[in-house]
C-alpha cells in the first residue's frame, strides 16, 4: 500500500525507505560569505536555487550566489557522485556551482532530471486548473471536446514556451463520473 509505481527499498534494520523520485540528494556543505562564516546546509541552499529554475532548463552548472565551499572534492570524486545521482557543488571561477542537478531515482525512472519534475509540476497544476470549470457539470460529447481543447491548448503554450520537445494527450472516460487525463511528455535532456 502507498508504493504502487516501485518496490519499497529498506535500511538494515529493515525499516522501509522511501526516498521518493522527486528528491535530490545533496553532498555538499557551503559555507555563507556574510562576516559571520556561518555554515549553511548545502540542501537548503539548493533547495533555494529549485525555486528560480526555468521549467525545461535544470540548476546544473548553475551558481549559487553568496556562498564558498566548506569542502572542495576532487573531480575524481565529484564525477563518481555525479554518476551516482547526487548532487554535488563545485568551486569555479564564477562561484559555487552545481556540478549536477539529478535526481535520487534508479536508471529506469522517468523522473532523472529535476528539470523534469519541475515541468510536471507545472503541467499538473494546468491540467487542474483546466479542468476546474467542467467538475460539477455534465458530461456529453461537447464537453469532452472542449476539455481536450482546453488541455490541449495548455500543453501547446507549455511546449512553446520551452518547458518539454512534445507531447501526447489522451482523455479517456474510465466511469460514469471520471475522465483520465493520460499524457506523455518528451522531455528535455541536459547538457553535461
Amino acid at each position: 500500500a502507498g508504493f504502487s509505481d516501485c518496490t519499497p527499498f529498506s535500511d538494515f534494520i529493515f525499516f522501509i525507505v522511501g526516498v521518493g523520485r522527486y528528491w535530490s540528494m545533496v553532498v555538499s556543505q557551503v559555507v555563507s560569505a556574510n562576516s559571520t562564516g556561518e555554515i549553511v546546509s548545502g540542501a537548503a541552499s539548493y533547495a533555494g536555487l529549485t525555486t528560480v529554475v526555468t521549467p525545461g532548463d535544470s540548476t546544473t552548472n548553475q551558481v549559487i550566489g553568496g556562498t564558498i565551499l566548506a569542502t572542495d572534492l576532487k573531480r575524481l570524486k565529484l564525477k563518481e557522485l555525479q554518476s551516482a545521482g547526487y548532487v554535488v557543488f563545485e568551486n569555479r571561477n564564477k562561484g559555487v556551482t552545481v556540478v549536477s542537478g539529478n535526481l535520487a531515482s534508479r536508471l529506469n525512472s522517468d523522473y532523472r532530471y529535476l528539470s523534469t519534475s519541475i515541468v510536471i509540476n507545472y503541467i499538473a497544476s494546468d491540467i487542474n486548473e483546466v479542468c476546474d470549470p467542467f467538475i460539477g457539470k455534465g458530461i456529453d460529447g461537447t464537453s469532452k471536446v472542449a476539455l481536450h481543447t482546453a488541455l490541449h491548448s495548455r500543453f501547446a503554450q507549455r511546449q512553446r514556451q520551452g518547458f518539454f520537445i512534445d507531447y501526447l494527450l489522451q482523455l479517456r472516460q474510465v466511469e460514469a463520473n471520471i475522465i483520465d487525463v493520460a499524457y506523455t511528455i518528451t522531455a528535455k535532456d541536459e547538457l553535461r
